[in-house]
């Protein structure tokens, strides 16, 4: 199988995880050309890259200070190596433990009749059997529909930022740094509020109801990150103002606790003077509580470039 059938990017669901953007824009997000930071300390830095995980080759070349910026350290930092086979299956296997039913009920059997119907609709739209859902759990239906739908624009997981620039630390001989394991990256999805799925069911609906608008969303946010706009993105990543409390614990575990162990990481690679560039989802460097904003509270020198 290939790498994108088994590993599905948590941010090649950007439709689905719509938060409440920041309501000033601070300091570090002013100046500058690119969606890259430099975080220091008194006697160390990282750098900071936002990344679309899909793409296409518009993209490429980066430009030179991206470039000059990645060549210049020592190691990448990436939310998982998706290029590495052991995580590729070890993601795989994840999605499969925690994304099936074991108690004999049938994602059927947990919707309501109206979303079991638009989940017949798109499926049946982008040429998937309707009935291979029935023993998965909402979220993983709604993982796997996000999927399809972004790969049906015509945008690759293969042309992704992380992923070429993962091709490139390796051909360049650098030590490839995962932020994240593939159990973290499952278990921020397939948690759920008791036993009635209805975290996943709240997913899913985000799912369907941003399906219609894809197509002109991810246009939006790929010329706003070709421009490194961030206002751009925020509005385009930023919806559902008044969020149920499923969504509030789905964007807590998907945003907020990620970019906290993430912060963690950082800290880490400044204390011990380590030179990473460190890539993730342009949704953790601009949308509320993001890693920028967590970073500043410690006192560090943020600046755009």
């Amino acid at each position: 199988m290939g790498r994108n059938k088994l590993v599905i990017n948590l941010f090649g669901m950007l439709f689905c995880f719509l938060l409440t953007s920041c309501s000033s824009i601070p300091y570090f997000f002013k100046d500058g050309n690119h969606l890259l930071w430099k975080v220091s300390d008194e006697n160390s830095s990282v750098w900071l890259f936002g990344s679309i995980h899909f793409a296409d080759s518009s993209f490429y070349p980066l430009p030179s200070e991206i470039e000059n910026a990645f060549r210049n350290s020592t190691a990448l930092a990436v939310e998982m190596d998706i290029s590495d086979s052991e995580t590729q299956e070890k993601t795989a296997e994840e999605f499969l433990k925690e994304g099936m039913f074991t108690d004999g009920r049938t994602l059927k059997d947990v919707l309501p009749d109206s979303l079991w119907k638009t989940l017949d609709s798109i499926s049946t739209t982008l040429g998937m059997k309707t009935e291979n859902f029935l023993p998965k759990r909402p979220w993983m239906a709604a993982t796997l529909i996000a999927s399809a739908a972004i790969a049906s624009t015509g945008i690759q997981q293969e042309l992704g930022i992380d992923m070429v620039m993962l091709d490139s630390a390796y051909a360049q001989g650098k030590e490839i740094i995962a932020l994240e394991t593939p159990e973290e990256q499952v278990e921020s999805l397939s948690k759920s509020e008791g036993s009635e799925e209805t975290d996943g069911i709240a997913y899913l609906e985000s799912t369907f109801r941003e399906y219609s608008k894809l197509n002109q969303m991810i246009k939006e946010v790929i010329s706003a990150w070709k421009r490194a706009d961030v206002v751009s993105l925020q509005k385009s990543l930023s919806a559902d103002q008044n969020m149920n409390e499923s969504k509030k614990r789905l964007n807590e575990r998907m945003f907020n606790q990620r970019n906290k162990k993430m912060k963690k990481e950082i800290l880490n690679f400044l204390e011990n003077d380590k030179q990473v560039f460190v890539v993730v989802g342009v949704g953790h460097l601009i949308l509320e509580n993001n890693l920028l904003e967590m970073l500043s509270e410690n006192g560090l020198k943020i600046q755009r470039y």
